[in-house]
C-alpha cells in the first residue's frame, strides 16, 4: 500500500513504527555511506537498495541509525531505503534516495622531484582529487586531476625527511567517489644536493651532501653507454670510496638516500667520472 507523509510516498504495510529518512548518503572510504534519522522505540533498521530497474535487496540491519554498503558495484546508480525494526514489526519505506557508485582508486606511491602518488583508474569517472594529511589528521584537497584515464599526481609542495599520507577520489560531474580509508604513506626524501667523484690511490671517493630524513646511503654505478645502473654498498657517512672501478673507464655514479625502506630517486642526480689508478 501506499501513503503519503508531507507530501512524500510510503510505501508498505502501514504499522505504528515511524518510517526513517535518509539524510546522507555518500561514497565513503569503506563503500556507500547511509544515515538516517534515528527513530524513537526503534530496537534496529534494516537498509534495502536498488538499481534502476531492480526490485529491492537487503543491504544489512544495525542497530545504529547509519550502515555502509560494502558491496555496491562500480558505476551503478542505486536507491537507497530504510525501514524501522520494533518487536519485529517492520515501519513503512520512503521510495528510495539516489546515488552512483563511484569505486576507490588503489594508490601506490613513490619518491620523485616530489611525491608521486598512482592509482588504478576507476569505470565512469570523469577526473580525480588528491588530499593529503595536514598537521591536524584531516585530509585536506592538494590537487585535482581531469581525465578519467589519468592515474597520477606529484606533490612538490614537500620537504625532506617529513612523512606524508595521501587519499585520491575519483569523481563523477559534481559527485566524489570512494576511497580507501587507510590512505598512502611515505617520508619523502630528496637527493643530495650535490655529488662529486675523485680519483684516490684505491680507487673513486665520491663525496656527496647530506640529506635531511636519511638514516644511510647507497652508491650505484654504471659504465658510460649502460642502460642499468648496478647498487654498490651502504654507507652512513657522506663519502664512499669504489674500490672495483676499472682503470681508465668512465662511470656515471649516483646516491640513493634511505630511510627505512624508502629511499629518494636517485637516477636524476648524477656525476659522471673517469677512473684512473
Amino acid at each position: 500500500s501506499i501513503h503519503f507523509d508531507e507530501g512524500e510516498k510510503l510505501y508498505g504495510e502501514r504499522t505504528n513504527v515511524v518510517a526513517p529518512k535518509i539524510n546522507f548518503l555518500k561514497n565513503g572510504g569503506n563503500g556507500i555511506v547511509i544515515k538516517w534519522n534515528a527513530i524513537s522505540g526503534a530496537d534496529s533498521y534494516r537498509a534495502y537498495r536498488k538499481t534502476t530497474d531492480g526490485s529491492w535487496e537487503y543491504v544489512g540491519q544495525t542497530s545504529k541509525p547509519s550502515i555502509t554498503d560494502k558491496n555496491a558495484k562500480n558505476a551503478t546508480k542505486y536507491y537507497y531505503t530504510v525501514r524501522a525494526v520494533d518487536n519485529n514489526v517492520l515501519s513503512q519505506y520512503y521510495g528510495g534516495e539516489e546515488i552512483y557508485s563511484i569505486g576507490a582508486p588503489k594508490p601506490s606511491i613513490y619518491n620523485r622531484e616530489g611525491v608521486k602518488i598512482k592509482w588504478k583508474t576507476v569505470s565512469g569517472a570523469d577526473g580525480y582529487i588528491i588530499y593529503r594529511k595536514n598537521a591536524e589528521n584531516q585530509y585536506v584537497r592538494i590537487g585535482k586531476v581531469k581525465g578519467g584515464s589519468k592515474n597520477a599526481f606529484v606533490d612538490t609542495d614537500v620537504t625532506s625527511g617529513v612523512k606524508y599520507s595521501y587519499i585520491v577520489k575519483a569523481y563523477d560531474g559534481s559527485q566524489k567517489g570512494a576511497y580507501v580509508k587507510k590512505g598512502v604513506s611515505i617520508v619523502y626524501l630528496e637527493n643530495p644536493s650535490y655529488i662529486s667523484a675523485s680519483n684516490v690511490a684505491n680507487g673513486v671517493q665520491i663525496s656527496f651532501s647530506s640529506v635531511a630524513g636519511a638514516e644511510r646511503y647507497r652508491v650505484y654505478r654504471k659504465a658510460k653507454g649502460e642502460k642499468n645502473f648496478t647498487a654498490l654498498n651502504y654507507t652512513t657517512s657522506t663519502s664512499f670510496l669504489d674500490t672495483t672501478c676499472v682503470n681508465g673507464t668512465d662511470y656515471i655514479y649516483s646516491v640513493k638516500a634511505i630511510y627505512k625502506k624508502t629511499g629518494s630517486y636517485y637516477k636524476t642526480k648524477t656525476v659522471e667520472h673517469r677512473c684512473v689508478r
